[in-house]
């Protein structure tokens, strides 16, 4: 009997052994699989960035090329030029263009003409370029598209953004939306005012008016030419929509559409006065715009819209700038030009990059735009301006005895 009870006290043991060896193969199972899922995670992840760093070198490397075009063969009957001490052909890089070629890069020297281009650096170092072969990154195609439907920007509370209206052809109203899920900071809704009196202007609510998601108070100031006309600075101050040449401002406040009385119509004609103009017919005031009071997390929209009826039909050879100030909040914004309802193209002023990415087998998309500054024609933002009361602009003189052949000046 006591041999017996000890073969099963034994028993008990390795049972428990048998249990616990199961257990803890499990766990270290569990384990095991959760680390190598994490690490294939990751790996993925390190490809993914890696490819989407080999499509934004696709879209450096169009910058490239869009400078030596814009640059080289600004003359559209330019053919073969030389540009920084190297031969190019315009026509190809033209046709190239055109063509919706993924290897246009090449027709500027940039890049494979029927192949990927791999992504290496220039390092003297073996130990460096052996290592970018190793991760296999390549940019596999490269598109440009120079006209395109839109112009898409982004700017700060105060801060001016000036556009290019040119046209591939000819334009007579400019659509302008603005405000979109990137500006909201507190939640799906937009507060915003219902006005029903003309004559009172509405309270700013300075403190409050971007944790409540309301829209930027919008500044649209037009200002345009036509080349080759002799312009005096009295006929630069003059109304944009008389004769081409000259400016006009306009003031967007959001409102909601309970503000029904006070909304202007759907395409607001271009002030044919100045702001600071004495006639009754001045802008003085608003030009109210209806806006959305919602846009849901995963909204690709704007939340207020307007479109401006600029008067008169503009030229491909015309000179028309846009300069959009958000006022009391930032603000994304989109402008479209339209010849009555019918879209009209931007001619070269933000042209689109699409360019796509590889790291091993993973793969990455990348859209871009690129913006230019037009250099024989330096617009600046500002003059002489302040939006503050706390830093206005102080003007300081003196007067002093002076005494020469047309001025004397004396203390009184």
């Amino acid at each position: 009997m006591k041999s017996n009870k000890n073969f099963k006290k034994g028993g008990v043991s390795i049972f428990i052994v048998i249990v616990v060896g199961v257990l803890v193969s499990i766990m270290s199972a569990s384990f095991l699989r959760l680390m190598f899922r994490d690490q294939e995670q990751a790996s993925k992840l390190d490809l993914s960035q890696s490819a989407y760093d080999s499509a934004q070198a696709g879209v450096e490397d169009a910058k490239r090329f869009l400078r030596i075009f814009r640059s080289a063969c600004s003359n559209p009957s330019s053919g073969r030029v030389v540009f920084e001490k190297v031969p190019y052909n315009c026509n190809d890089m033209r046709d190239a263009i055109q063509s919706d070629s993924c290897y246009v890069l090449a027709k500027a020297g940039i890049g494979n003409a029927n192949s990927e281009t791999i992504i290496q650096t220039n390092s003297s170092s073996g130990g460096a370029s052996s290592r970018d072969a190793d991760l296999n990154q390549a940019y596999t195609c490269v598109k440009l598209k120079m006209n395109t439907a839109d112009f898409l920007g982004r700017t700060n509370d105060g801060t001016p953004s000036v556009i290019n209206l040119k046209g591939a052809t000819a334009f007579n109203r400019v659509r302008i939306r603005w405000h979109s899920r990137e500006n909201m900071t507190n939640g799906n809704n937009i507060s915003l005012e219902s006005l029903s009196n003309p004559s009172v202007r509405p309270r700013i609510d300075s403190q409050n008016w971007r944790s409540q998601n309301r829209p930027a108070i919008l500044k649209a100031q037009f200002y345009g030419y036509i080349p080759g006309v002799e312009r005096s600075s009295s006929i630069m101050d003059t109304p944009y929509p008389d004769d081409k040449n000259g400016a006009s401002e306009m003031l967007f406040y959001p409102v909601n559409s309970n503000s029904s009385s006070l909304l202007s119509p759907d395409a607001p004609n271009m002030p044919r006065v100045r702001r600071n103009d004495s006639s009754s017919d001045a802008t003085t005031d608003y030009t109210f715009t209806r806006c959305s009071d919602r846009m849901d997390a995963n909204s690709n929209t704007y939340a207020c819209q307007t479109t401006v009826n600029i008067g008169r039909s503009v030229d491909p050879r015309d000179v028309l700038y846009l300069r959009l100030t958000p006022l009391m909040n930032d603000s994304n914004f989109k402008v479209e030009l339209l010849n009555g309802d019918n879209v009209v193209d931007f001619a070269g002023v933000q042209p689109k990059v699409d360019s796509t990415g590889r790291a091993n087998t993973q793969l990455r998309r990348v859209e871009s735009r690129i913006g230019f500054n037009d250099t024989s024609f330096p617009v600046p933002l500002f003059s002489a301006q302040t939006e503050s009361n706390e830093e206005p602009i102080c003007k300081d003189f003196s007067v002093t005895r002076l005494s020469n052949s047309n001025v004397n000046c004396r203390n009184q």
